[in-house]
């Protein structure tokens, strides 16, 4: 390799160092993104399952708990025109009739009648 092409290539601990920080920073914010949403995921299953309640939750856990039910809303409606739209004829009409009663209930006593959408 000519020496030109080496020296371009070639970094000195200092920028060497601030690049593995650079990363790392990276790798730990990604981390942390999705340990929360895993969280939230837990929340929100508890919540459905009757194990858990949102009284004891703090406004920026009730904010990413709240863009979580969205997100999974739409992520429901989406499959739900997709098999909508299965030309098999084995698709499955989901109605609030074909969710257990329990479940029906549990999520139209709080109020979201969406969320039954969720336990399919």
């Amino acid at each position: 390799m000519p020496e030109m092409e080496q020296s371009k290539k070639m970094v000195n601990q200092e920028s060497f160092i601030k690049q593995r920080i650079t990363k790392a920073n990276d790798q730990l914010k990604k981390q942390i993104k999705e340990n929360r949403e895993k969280e939230m995921t837990e929340v929100m299953n508890q919540c459905l399952t009757g194990k858990g309640t949102i009284a004891n939750l703090i406004l920026p856990d009730l904010n990413d708990l709240g863009g979580l039910v969205d997100q999974t809303i739409k992520d429901i409606s989406r499959r739900i025109e997709s098999l909508k739209k299965d030309t098999t004829g084995k698709g499955v009409a989901v109605t609030p009739e074909s969710v257990p009663p329990r479940a029906h209930d549990m999520c139209c006593k709080h109020g979201r009648k969406d969320l039954w959408l969720i336990l399919i």
